[in-house]
């Protein structure tokens, strides 16, 4: 029989928290979702994730939440994530524009929010400047 451990015994390291959220999503089990979900939040919380980091892992746990219903936990973490301090670390793919970056990382929050019109309005202009890019190259 399992004993129940505290949060203080468990090992909160993002690569458990990753594998768990990733097992339970591949074994459709929302129980460990949630398990995962929750230790990724965990640790935001407890500031174990560097800056840059901090973006990816809150919507991998927002998205882990929404992804088995738990949709007020989710928007929790969508919320955060339009208050990180660095956004989603995919300025190399959108021509090394981090405020282009900042706008992407703002179109997937508003996404997870439910919050259409801001969402077509920040993504429209990271459509035209990604046209813009390829059309100069």
């Amino acid at each position: 029989m399992k004993s129940a451990r505290s949060n203080s015994d468990r090992d909160f390291s993002l690569g458990m928290g990753l594998s768990i959220l990733e097992r339970g999503l591949h074994a459709d089990r929302p129980e460990e979702v949630m398990e995962g979900a929750g230790m990724l939040e965990t640790i935001l919380e407890e500031g174990l994730v560097s800056l840059k980091w901090e973006s990816v892992v809150t919507l991998l746990a927002g998205l882990g939440y929404d992804s088995v219903g738990e949709n007020n936990r989710a928007r929790r973490l969508y919320l955060r994530l339009q208050r990180v301090s660095s956004p989603l670390p995919v300025s190399a793919i959108l021509y090394g524009s981090l405020q282009v970056a900042k706008l992407f990382t703002e179109s997937v929050a508003n996404y997870g929010l439910r919050r259409l019109r801001e969402l077509g309005s920040s993504l429209e202009v990271v459509i035209d400047f990604c046209k813009r890019g390829t059309d100069g190259s």
